[in-house]
Protein backbone atom coordinates (compact mmCIF):
# COMPACT_ATOMS: atom_id res chain seq x y z
CA UNK A 1 0.00 0.00 0.00
CA UNK A 2 2.82 2.39 0.83
CA UNK A 3 4.38 2.00 -2.60
CA UNK A 4 1.13 3.09 -4.26
CA UNK A 5 0.87 6.43 -2.45
CA UNK A 6 4.51 7.60 -2.68
CA UNK A 7 4.25 8.73 -6.36
CA UNK A 8 1.05 10.61 -5.52
CA UNK A 9 2.70 12.56 -2.69
CA UNK A 10 5.61 13.38 -4.99
CA UNK A 11 3.26 14.81 -7.60
CA UNK A 12 1.54 17.00 -5.00
CA UNK A 13 4.86 18.38 -3.76
CA UNK A 14 6.05 19.20 -7.27
CA UNK A 15 2.81 20.96 -8.19
CA UNK A 16 2.74 22.98 -4.97
CA UNK A 17 6.37 24.02 -5.31
CA UNK A 18 5.83 25.19 -8.87
CA UNK A 19 3.43 27.85 -7.60
CA UNK A 20 5.88 29.26 -5.01
CA UNK A 21 8.17 32.18 -6.13
CA UNK A 22 11.09 30.69 -4.19
CA UNK A 23 10.83 27.43 -6.10
CA UNK A 24 10.54 28.98 -9.54
CA UNK A 25 13.47 28.28 -11.82
CA UNK A 26 12.88 31.52 -13.83
CA UNK A 27 12.64 35.16 -12.61
CA UNK A 28 10.91 38.21 -14.11
CA UNK A 29 12.52 41.68 -13.97
CA UNK A 30 10.24 44.24 -12.23
CA UNK A 31 9.22 47.29 -14.23
CA UNK A 32 11.08 50.49 -13.37
CA UNK A 33 10.99 54.14 -14.39
CA UNK A 34 14.27 56.04 -14.66
CA UNK A 35 14.20 59.83 -14.48
CA UNK A 36 17.40 61.67 -15.41
CA UNK A 37 18.28 65.25 -16.18
CA UNK A 38 20.28 68.37 -15.38
CA UNK A 39 19.65 71.35 -13.11
CA UNK A 40 20.96 74.85 -13.80
CA UNK A 41 20.32 78.03 -11.87
CA UNK A 42 20.84 81.75 -12.24
CA UNK A 43 24.44 82.23 -11.05
CA UNK A 44 24.97 84.61 -8.12
CA UNK A 45 28.47 85.62 -9.24
CA UNK A 46 27.21 86.50 -12.71
CA UNK A 47 24.41 88.63 -11.27
CA UNK A 48 26.82 90.50 -9.00
CA UNK A 49 29.15 91.14 -11.94
CA UNK A 50 26.29 92.36 -14.12
CA UNK A 51 26.67 89.43 -16.53
CA UNK A 52 23.85 86.91 -15.84
CA UNK A 53 24.83 83.29 -16.52
CA UNK A 54 23.13 79.93 -15.95
CA UNK A 55 25.37 77.54 -14.00
CA UNK A 56 25.10 73.99 -12.54
CA UNK A 57 23.92 74.16 -8.93
CA UNK A 58 23.82 71.69 -6.01
CA UNK A 59 20.16 70.69 -5.83
CA UNK A 60 17.90 67.93 -4.50
CA UNK A 61 15.36 66.26 -6.80
CA UNK A 62 12.52 64.23 -5.33
CA UNK A 63 9.90 62.25 -7.25
CA UNK A 64 7.25 60.15 -5.45
CA UNK A 65 9.36 60.02 -2.30
CA UNK A 66 12.59 58.97 -4.03
CA UNK A 67 15.32 61.63 -3.95
CA UNK A 68 18.76 62.29 -5.40
CA UNK A 69 21.28 65.12 -5.39
CA UNK A 70 22.94 66.64 -8.42
CA UNK A 71 26.55 66.03 -9.37
CA UNK A 72 29.09 68.81 -9.79
CA UNK A 73 27.92 69.07 -13.40
CA UNK A 74 24.30 69.43 -12.27
CA UNK A 75 23.12 66.00 -13.47
CA UNK A 76 20.90 63.57 -11.54
CA UNK A 77 19.30 60.12 -11.86
CA UNK A 78 16.31 58.51 -10.11
CA UNK A 79 14.88 54.99 -10.32
CA UNK A 80 11.22 54.54 -9.34
CA UNK A 81 8.44 52.01 -9.54
CA UNK A 82 5.84 52.66 -12.25
CA UNK A 83 2.99 54.94 -11.15
CA UNK A 84 0.02 56.70 -12.67
CA UNK A 85 1.58 60.05 -11.76
CA UNK A 86 5.00 61.31 -10.70
CA UNK A 87 5.11 64.28 -8.33
CA UNK A 88 8.56 65.86 -8.69
CA UNK A 89 10.16 68.83 -6.91
CA UNK A 90 13.57 70.51 -7.13
CA UNK A 91 15.03 72.47 -4.22
CA UNK A 92 18.35 74.28 -3.79
CA UNK A 93 19.69 76.69 -1.19
CA UNK A 94 19.19 80.28 -2.28
CA UNK A 95 16.81 79.37 -5.11
CA UNK A 96 13.06 79.26 -5.59
CA UNK A 97 11.71 75.70 -5.55
CA UNK A 98 10.26 74.14 -8.71
CA UNK A 99 7.59 71.44 -8.93
CA UNK A 100 5.88 69.52 -11.72
CA UNK A 101 3.64 66.47 -12.24
CA UNK A 102 4.25 63.84 -14.91
CA UNK A 103 1.62 61.38 -16.08
CA UNK A 104 2.37 57.64 -16.08
CA UNK A 105 0.51 54.39 -16.78
CA UNK A 106 1.55 52.53 -13.62
CA UNK A 107 2.89 49.58 -15.61
CA UNK A 108 5.49 50.25 -18.28
CA UNK A 109 9.23 50.45 -17.93
CA UNK A 110 10.26 53.80 -19.34
CA UNK A 111 12.95 56.49 -19.26
CA UNK A 112 12.15 60.18 -18.75
CA UNK A 113 14.59 63.06 -19.22
CA UNK A 114 13.91 66.37 -17.45
CA UNK A 115 16.36 69.22 -18.00
CA UNK A 116 16.01 72.38 -15.92
CA UNK A 117 18.26 74.39 -18.22
CA UNK A 118 16.16 76.94 -20.11
CA UNK A 119 16.31 80.69 -19.53
CA UNK A 120 13.14 81.78 -17.74
CA UNK A 121 11.04 84.74 -18.78
CA UNK A 122 9.80 85.17 -15.21
CA UNK A 123 11.65 85.27 -11.88
CA UNK A 124 8.52 84.71 -9.80
CA UNK A 125 6.45 82.16 -11.77
CA UNK A 126 7.94 78.77 -12.67
CA UNK A 127 6.07 76.81 -15.35
CA UNK A 128 7.32 73.77 -17.25
CA UNK A 129 5.16 72.93 -20.28
CA UNK A 130 4.60 69.20 -20.73
CA UNK A 131 2.37 66.85 -22.70
CA UNK A 132 0.93 63.49 -21.54
CA UNK A 133 3.32 60.65 -22.26
CA UNK A 134 6.27 62.95 -22.92
CA UNK A 135 9.65 61.35 -22.28
CA UNK A 136 11.81 64.49 -22.67
CA UNK A 137 11.05 67.83 -21.03
CA UNK A 138 12.86 71.16 -21.28
CA UNK A 139 12.08 73.21 -18.16
CA UNK A 140 13.19 76.66 -16.99
CA UNK A 141 16.31 76.91 -14.85
CA UNK A 142 15.88 77.83 -11.19
CA UNK A 143 15.61 81.50 -10.22
CA UNK A 144 17.36 83.02 -7.22
CA UNK A 145 15.50 83.99 -4.08
CA UNK A 146 15.05 87.70 -3.58
CA UNK A 147 17.08 89.74 -1.14
CA UNK A 148 16.51 93.18 0.40
CA UNK A 149 18.22 96.55 0.65
CA UNK A 150 17.85 98.41 3.93
CA UNK A 151 19.69 101.25 5.62
CA UNK A 152 19.64 104.59 7.37
CA UNK A 153 20.19 107.99 5.78
CA UNK A 154 21.88 110.55 8.03
CA UNK A 155 23.44 114.00 7.85
CA UNK A 156 27.14 113.78 7.08
CA UNK A 157 28.05 116.41 9.69
CA UNK A 158 25.57 116.12 12.56
CA UNK A 159 24.75 112.42 11.93
CA UNK A 160 21.10 113.26 12.51
CA UNK A 161 18.61 110.97 10.72
CA UNK A 162 17.11 112.40 7.56
CA UNK A 163 13.43 111.63 7.10
CA UNK A 164 11.55 111.85 3.79
CA UNK A 165 14.76 111.25 1.80
CA UNK A 166 14.11 109.65 -1.57
CA UNK A 167 15.88 106.36 -2.32
CA UNK A 168 16.39 105.09 -5.86
CA UNK A 169 18.29 101.92 -6.88
CA UNK A 170 18.98 100.68 -10.39
CA UNK A 171 20.79 97.54 -11.52
CA UNK A 172 24.38 97.65 -12.69
CA UNK A 173 24.45 98.45 -16.39
CA UNK A 174 20.90 99.86 -16.23
CA UNK A 175 19.30 96.63 -17.45
CA UNK A 176 16.04 97.78 -19.12
CA UNK A 177 14.25 94.63 -17.90
CA UNK A 178 14.84 95.67 -14.28
CA UNK A 179 12.73 98.66 -13.21
CA UNK A 180 14.19 101.13 -10.73
CA UNK A 181 13.50 100.47 -7.04
CA UNK A 182 12.18 103.48 -5.11
CA UNK A 183 11.59 104.18 -1.45
CA UNK A 184 11.39 106.92 1.20
CA UNK A 185 12.98 107.11 4.62
CA UNK A 186 10.84 107.35 7.75
CA UNK A 187 11.28 109.92 10.54
CA UNK A 188 14.24 107.90 11.89
CA UNK A 189 15.95 107.92 8.50
CA UNK A 190 15.30 104.19 7.92
CA UNK A 191 14.19 102.61 4.67
CA UNK A 192 13.76 99.11 3.26
CA UNK A 193 13.40 97.86 -0.31
CA UNK A 194 11.89 94.36 -0.41
CA UNK A 195 11.78 91.74 -3.16
CA UNK A 196 15.11 92.80 -4.66
CA UNK A 197 16.52 90.30 -7.14
CA UNK A 198 20.22 89.50 -6.51
CA UNK A 199 22.71 91.68 -8.34
CA UNK A 200 24.69 94.90 -8.04
CA UNK A 201 22.67 98.09 -7.63
CA UNK A 202 23.58 101.76 -7.90
CA UNK A 203 21.63 103.50 -5.14
CA UNK A 204 21.14 107.20 -4.48
CA UNK A 205 19.70 109.06 -1.51
CA UNK A 206 18.18 112.47 -2.25
CA UNK A 207 17.13 115.18 0.20
CA UNK A 208 15.74 118.58 -0.67
CA UNK A 209 17.03 121.35 1.60
CA UNK A 210 17.31 125.09 1.26
CA UNK A 211 15.97 124.84 -2.26
CA UNK A 212 18.68 122.42 -3.40
CA UNK A 213 18.71 118.67 -4.07
CA UNK A 214 21.44 116.95 -2.07
CA UNK A 215 22.57 113.50 -3.16
CA UNK A 216 24.69 110.65 -1.96
CA UNK A 217 25.32 107.48 -3.96
CA UNK A 218 26.87 104.08 -3.40
CA UNK A 219 26.99 100.60 -4.91
CA UNK A 220 25.13 97.81 -3.11
CA UNK A 221 25.53 94.06 -3.71
CA UNK A 222 22.37 92.04 -3.10
CA UNK A 223 22.54 88.28 -2.50
CA UNK A 224 19.76 85.68 -2.14
CA UNK A 225 17.72 85.84 1.10
CA UNK A 226 20.11 88.45 2.59
CA UNK A 227 19.50 92.04 3.71
CA UNK A 228 22.15 94.24 2.06
CA UNK A 229 23.21 97.47 3.78
CA UNK A 230 22.42 100.67 1.93
CA UNK A 231 23.14 103.22 4.66
CA UNK A 232 24.42 106.58 3.42
CA UNK A 233 25.39 110.01 4.73
CA UNK A 234 24.40 113.11 2.83
CA UNK A 235 27.05 115.82 3.00
CA UNK A 236 25.43 119.27 3.05
CA UNK A 237 28.85 120.95 3.40
CA UNK A 238 30.14 119.37 0.21
CA UNK A 239 30.06 120.97 -3.21
CA UNK A 240 26.65 120.53 -4.76
CA UNK A 241 26.43 117.91 -7.48
CA UNK A 242 22.96 117.16 -8.77
CA UNK A 243 21.71 113.90 -10.23
CA UNK A 244 18.49 114.13 -12.18
CA UNK A 245 17.75 110.47 -12.80
CA UNK A 246 19.27 110.27 -16.28
CA UNK A 247 21.59 107.59 -17.69
CA UNK A 248 24.80 106.98 -15.74
CA UNK A 249 28.04 106.30 -17.61
CA UNK A 250 29.85 103.36 -16.00
CA UNK A 251 32.67 103.08 -18.53
CA UNK A 252 34.16 105.09 -21.37
CA UNK A 253 36.46 104.74 -24.39
CA UNK A 254 39.37 107.10 -25.06
CA UNK A 255 40.56 107.71 -28.63
CA UNK A 256 44.04 109.17 -29.29
CA UNK A 257 44.59 111.07 -32.54
CA UNK A 258 48.12 112.18 -33.46
CA UNK A 259 50.23 113.25 -36.43
CA UNK A 260 53.27 111.15 -37.32
CA UNK A 261 56.01 113.05 -39.24
CA UNK A 262 57.50 111.35 -42.30
CA UNK A 263 60.39 109.05 -41.50
CA UNK A 264 59.23 108.19 -37.98
CA UNK A 265 57.72 104.86 -36.92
Amino acid sequence: MMHRFRPCWLIIIVITCAWLPACSTGSSTPSTVRITGKVLGDGVAGRIAGAPTLVPIPATIQCNGVSATTTQAGTFSLTLSPAVAYQCAVTATGYLAAALTLAGDGVRTRAIAIDFTQASASRTTWICPSTPGATALQCPALSLQNGMIAGTITDGTSHAPLGDSLIRCTTKGSDPTDPALNGTTDAAGHYKLSAVYPGTYFCTANETKDGYDWYQAQTVEVRPAVVASGSMQICHACARLGYHGGPVMHSYTVYLWFWQPPGFT
